[in-house]
């Protein structure tokens, strides 16, 4: 088997090649590793906007149903004096003497 005649300034090329491909992975490695921090700081900030947002609809959850706690209270409370003004309105009417009916 006989091997092909390499000359020096082949290989000078081959090796000015492989010098520039390290450089360039160099340069995309960088470039991968800048993106790869800006996605975890994009993460982090998506997840604290989640958390964020979780309480603020806890919150709100619980502004509801507070304002749904005072919703029925004064339901109760109108229904009881209309209740009320019924029985005043017929005690008024069984009170009118016979007089004036």
């Amino acid at each position: 088997m006989t091997t092909p005649n390499v000359t020096s300034s082949r290989l000078n090329d081959v090796m000015k090649v492989c010098v520039k491909l390290h450089k360039d992975i160099g340069l995309l490695e960088g470039k991968l590793n800048a993106r790869n921090q800006t996605v975890r700081e994009l993460t982090s900030r998506v997840e604290k906007l989640q958390t964020d947002k979780d309480g603020k609809e806890k919150e709100l959850y619980q502004q509801v149903k507070q304002l749904e706690e005072k919703m029925t209270t004064h339901n109760h409370t109108i229904q009881s004096l209309v209740f009320k003004i019924q029985r005043l309105k017929r005690k008024k009417i069984t009170r009118i003497p016979r007089a004036l009916s």
